[in-house]
C-alpha cells in the first residue's frame, strides 16, 4: 500500500497532531492508514510523539488554564 501523502507533510502533521492535539488513531483514520504508521511519519518528521493516553495539546490547554 502505497503511504499517504500528507504523511510526508510536516506542517500538515505538525498542525493535526501538536497544534490540534489529534490521536494517532485519528489521523490514521482520515489518512487510511495506520496509527503505527503516522507515529514512523512523526518520529521521521522528528515531531515528539506522546505516550498512550496522554491528552493533546488543546485538552492540556484547557486544564493548564481553565476559564473561568
Amino acid at each position: 500500500m502505497k503511504r499517504p501523502p500528507l504523511l510526508d507533510d510536516v506542517g500538515w502533521l505538525t498542525a493535526a497532531y501538536v497544534t490540534d492535539g489529534r490521536s494517532t488513531g485519528d489521523i490514521a483514520a482520515e489518512l487510511g492508514c495506520s496509527p503505527a504508521a503516522v507515529t514512523t511519519a512523526l518520529r521521521r518528521h522528528g515531531i515528539e510523539v506522546r505516550g498512550r493516553g496522554q491528552e493533546g495539546l488543546a485538552d492540556c490547554d484547557r486544564l493548564l488554564c481553565p476559564a473561568g
